[in-house]
């Protein structure tokens, strides 16, 4: 394909693409500009603080969101619908992986 070709073909690709409204716009922009006045904690996730300022020493359970020293391996309480869901997830995702490293011919395991 020649430059002249390849130059015309892109400039088609973007006419077909809609133009962003003034609404669209407006709404990134009032996200970034409320998400840069407000950050966010990344230890505990509350907005309005950042990781520095963050009152909670430990780090958060994501089954009960307590900060009383334990993760949701090991929560106290029963696992909510939402972590089920995300363990199964992880575990499809690492069954998958599995498979295709041994269809690949590789394995996570070195052999000598």
């Amino acid at each position: 394909m020649t430059g002249e070709r390849k130059l015309s073909t892109l400039q088609q690709n973007r006419k077909k693409r809609p133009a962003q409204t003034q609404k669209q716009y407006n709404s990134k922009r009032l996200k970034t500009s409320s998400d840069l006045s407000k950050p966010t904690c990344s230890k505990c996730g509350i907005l309005g603080h950042d990781s520095t300022a963050c009152r909670h020493t430990g780090r958060m359970c994501y089954n009960c969101g307590s900060f009383e020293g334990h993760l949701s391996s090991n929560c106290p309480e029963l696992p909510t619908e939402y972590t089920i869901r995300a363990r199964a997830k992880v575990k499809q995702t690492s069954k998958k992986t599995g498979a295709d490293q041994r269809r690949a011919g590789t394995s996570a395991i070195p052999r000598n």
